[in-house]
């Protein structure tokens, strides 16, 4: 609910401070007296575009303010405070613009600077504007569906679909692009399985390479390696009076001498020594034969595998180390496109269940949303009569959106947030007229009339707002302006309602009423505002009625002002 109200510097206004209640609220004045500054005011403060020369004083600022009160039942209002996480510890939430001398504006919500569209997300959920114009949503058959759902009170139902329909089609887009990737890499999916499968056959191992380049070398110089061990064999021991004989006879001769002399003994030291070492060498040279031989079978595969090594490296670029990594790399890959092929199939079956929750709930929505039409189409005719169009006659059909069905894939399509429902008003004016479209079937006036009544019906199953009436009352009067008043009074038990009007039968059912008017003695023309006590609100009550304060006009005054349930 709005509660206060302050503008400084705009338009013909130097200061204005406006404390507000709930009910209905009636602002009047002359033609011409600034009514349109207030709404105006608080288009800007909620977002809106400020066009042309809004300054009063050219040289200063303007500064625009609206303090609101929060109500626990407006969901929305509420949502959005806990998502931008807005202090409302006193229960009250701040707006306020500014307006600079060279056109810049700022927003602040509750002290805090803010873009204007986190400001417009808050105005749709505060405020419902209803002007000569806004009438123009009639047209709009997401408006007619969205009438039809607040009367068969179907708000939780539409909001849980709506959670089902985002969930499945942000599914779904998640499921394309998956698919999308998997395209993408088939190609390399098959290069990796081929290249895995090559590199495993080769059963590679990291020291390989090196063990068997040393065994190559080896059998590759078998017969030389042979020939030159035997040939050392027979040398050292195997012939007649070979070098191991003649150290031995050496050793034999120097050993009496050995504790006459130093030297001598170290020489046979030596010499003893040496023959131990030839007694290895020898027993070494005897095992050659059976450690190194000739195998040419063996060879040939040694030489063949390093080939293979050497054919495999030279591909890769790689080290054979390095290629064992990569394998598992490669493996790694497939594994993960594995568990992608996993997701994509749990998703499918995501789909699938959702699509049915989905079309389950659609056609609920759908029967709940056919039963209503009827009674919420009498409802709309019985309360129009009120309103000067006794021959109203409304039909709302209730119809599948054109090409609704699931195709080929088990995916459905064309399916909207609200369901797979399409809502048409049929109106006709007139007796024995034909149902036509509201778009060519009403007037201006009836659609700003059924525009009314719709919103007298819903008030109480909307959430509570503050509803702007602007000069809604164009070509109205009699015992029509009456009703008029009803209808906003009964709205304004659920709503606050700001009303301008220019029908002192409207203004007479107001619970505050406030006077538009210009001020000018001074230098330059002031709007100021004033809210009526009784007396005064019969004052300008017989002023809208005769435009004068004649003793008939005060009398009806005073009539209409009973009627309405007010005491003067």
């Amino acid at each position: 609910m709005l509660n206060y109200l302050e503008l400084n510097n705009f338009i013909l206004v130097k200061s204005l401070k406006l404390d507000f209640s709930q009910g209905f609220q009636a602002l009047t004045g002359e033609t011409g007296a600034g009514k349109s500054v207030i709404v105006g005011a608080i288009h800007l403060i909620m977002g809106g575009q400020a066009k042309g020369n809004i300054l009063r004083n050219q040289q200063e600022k303007a500064s625009l303010s609206a303090i609101f009160s929060i109500n626990k039942h407006n969901a929305e209002l509420n949502r959005l405070i806990e998502k931008y996480e807005i202090d409302t510890s006193e229960g009250e939430i701040f707006f306020l613009r500014e307006i600079q001398p060279d056109g810049r504006s700022s927003s602040f919500l509750n002290g805090r600077r803010v873009t204007n569209a986190i400001i417009k997300e808050f105005r749709d959920s505060l405020f419902d504007f209803h002007g000569q114009r806004d009438q123009q949503l009639l047209l709009n058959e997401d408006f007619q569906l969205l009438c039809l759902d607040h009367f068969a009170k179907l708000g939780k139902e539409r909001e849980e679909f709506s959670k089902v329909y985002y969930n499945y089609q942000s599914k779904l887009r998640e499921h394309k692009k998956l698919i999308e990737d998997e395209k993408k890499s088939e190609d390399k999916i098959r290069l990796y399985e081929y290249q895995i499968n090559e590199i495993e056959e080769l059963k590679l191992k990291v020291e390989e390479e090196e063990d068997l380049d040393a065994e190559y070398q080896v059998l590759n110089n078998a017969q030389e390696i042979l020939d030159i061990n035997q040939e050392l064999n027979d040398t050292f021991y195997e012939r007649e009076n070979s070098i191991y004989d003649q150290i031995s006879s050496f050793a034999h001769s120097i050993t009496h001498f050995a504790k006459l002399n130093k030297l001598i003994g170290e020489q046979s030291e030596h010499l003893d020594s040496i023959l131990v070492h030839f007694d290895d060498l020898i027993q070494i040279s005897r095992q050659v034969p059976g450690e190194i031989y000739l195998d040419q079978e063996r060879l040939d595969e040694v030489e063949e595998r390093l080939k293979a090594l050497h054919n495999i490296k030279n591909k890769y670029k790689r080290s054979i180390a390095e290629i064992i990594q990569f394998k598992e790399e490669m493996q790694s890959y497939l594994q993960e496109h594995q568990s992608q092929k996993d997701k994509i199939n749990k998703i499918t079956q995501e789909i699938e269940q959702l699509g049915k929750d989905m079309q389950e709930k659609a056609e609920y929505l759908s029967k709940q949303r056919t039963q209503a039409a009827t009674a919420f189409a009498y409802e709309i005719e019985q309360n129009l009569q009120d309103l000067a169009i006794p021959e109203a006659n409304i039909k709302i059909v209730v119809d599948k959106i054109e090409g609704f069905c699931n195709d080929k894939l088990n995916i459905v399509v064309n399916i909207k947030e609200t369901g797979y429902d399409q809502v048409e008003f049929l109106f006709n004016a007139n007796k024995g007229g034909q149902l036509q479209s509201l778009k060519h079937s009403a007037s201006g006036g009836e659609l700003s009339r059924l525009l009314l009544v719709i919103k007298k019906i819903l008030a109480e199953n909307l959430p509570p707002q503050t509803i702007i009436f602007d000069e809604i009352d164009s070509g109205i009067g009699g015992k029509t302006a009456d009703m008029l008043g009803q209808y906003i009074q009964k709205i304004s038990e659920y709503h606050q309602v700001i009303c301008i009007t220019h029908l002192a039968q409207v203004a007479s059912y107001a619970n505050n009423h406030y006077l538009i008017k210009k001020d000018n003695q001074g230098e330059i023309t002031e709007i100021k505002v004033e809210e009526l006590d009784l007396n005064n609100r019969q004052d300008e009550i017989a002023r809208m009625l005769s435009g004068d304060l004649s003793e008939s006009s005060l009398n009806h005054a005073k009539e209409l002002l009973k009627r309405g349930d007010k005491k003067v």
